[in-house]
């Protein structure tokens, strides 16, 4: 009989098998708990309420009667109707004054998490997950996808004693081989801290 193997457990990450117990565990997901229709303008004012940082931001998130009733308020200026919203409403909240500073980022788990936006660019984003017609509200979105490792790797990486330009400096994409490669004779040698940086840095 063969034993299961003593590797790592799976990470959270976006396509687990079941998706409620990836929300569960997801401290960056806030789950909208609703028994109406208005799920999405619930999310949409809760998203609103953490990105500003608002003092009742705990009694919005938990899902009291602030929270429907600030959300009647985009509801109204929108002129959507009450019903489980769409890509045609989210359009239609992007241009509601209450939230027109604000740009409105989708996580569409129903179409393999692809992320449209709605609404101008802006540095306030409402990012919002959706799930067969239901929508919760995602406060972080690198680590919604657990990315802040892949864009760590991604930075450009420098030596302040490296001034040489024709031995660039080891990147975390570039591993030096063993023994490393020293430039030949007919190469202009680099300078002593050049030379230790590239070798040991």
């Amino acid at each position: 009989m063969l034993l299961g193997g003593t590797g790592k457990p799976r990470r959270l990450k976006p396509g687990h098998q079941n998706l409620q117990i990836f929300k569960q565990k997801k401290r960056c997901i806030v789950r909208i708990r609703n028994e109406d229709v208005l799920c999405c303008a619930r999310a949409l004012v809760t998203a609103k309420a953490k990105v500003d940082q608002q003092p009742k931001w705990r009694s919005i998130q938990e899902g009291r009667k602030l929270q429907r009733e600030q959300a009647l308020l985009p509801l109204e200026e929108a002129h959507v109707p009450f019903a489980p919203g769409g890509y045609e409403e989210l359009s239609q909240f992007s241009a509601a004054p209450s939230l027109y500073e604000y740009q409105i980022l989708l996580v569409d788990s129903d179409r393999t998490f692809h992320v449209p936006s709605f609404g101008p660019p802006s540095s306030k984003q409402l990012i919002l997950l959706h799930e067969k017609g239901h929508y919760d509200v995602i406060t972080s979105l690198p680590g919604f996808f657990l990315r802040p490792l892949l864009q760590t790797l991604q930075r450009p990486r420098t030596s302040p004693l490296s001034s040489c330009p024709q031995v660039p400096c080891l990147s975390p994409k570039r591993v030096p081989r063993f023994p490393p490669r020293l430039p030949t004779l007919s190469q202009s040698l680099p300078t002593l801290p050049c030379l230790w940086t590239q070798l040991f840095w």
